[in-house]
């Protein structure tokens, strides 16, 4: 079984994404700017997932390298949340949908073993992109969900 499907229900996507762009993310932005707020959000994402090192076969399969490879992608992919929150007006549900899509195509057993490294790249490969976006969006502006419940485009 999958990690989706086995440890943390195909729910999971919707409580992470609760804590992390839905609470956390649009805290520290209210005080600095979406880029620095998405690192910091990164650190607590990427400890969140340690203890599937020990549980998921696909995660246990990884060298001890592999947890600093994954704390990096977590911190690019960070980037990318974050301006997938912002591109949505504050709305969660790009966010979600984005976060479980990723976990079946990285944790899906009908594709191919080299399936999770190739996203890890893409993710690796978009991020630097996406950043250069949440660079040009100022520190301590509107928080993205405020901005969406006051009307504010």
């Amino acid at each position: 079984m999958t990690r989706t499907a086995d440890t943390a229900g195909p729910s999971a996507p919707i409580g992470e994404e609760l804590g992390w762009r839905g609470f956390l993310q649009p805290h520290l932005e209210s005080r600095r700017q979406p880029v620095t707020a998405a690192g910091l959000v990164s650190l607590p994402w990427a400890l969140w997932h340690l203890p599937l090192f020990g549980i998921t076969p696909s995660y246990r399969a990884m060298p001890l390298i592999g947890f600093v490879w994954f704390a990096v992608s977590i911190w690019v992919a960070s980037w990318i949340f974050a301006w997938l929150l912002h591109l949505g007006r504050g709305s969660l549900l790009v966010v979600v949908v984005f976060h479980a899509w990723f976990d079946i195509a990285t944790d899906s057993p009908l594709g191919p073993s080299a399936l999770p490294t190739a996203m890890g790249a893409a993710v690796t490969v978009v991020g630097p992109v996406v950043l250069r976006k949440l660079l040009r969006l100022p520190a301590g502006r509107q928080r993205p969900v405020a901005a969406v419940r006051e009307g504010i485009r």
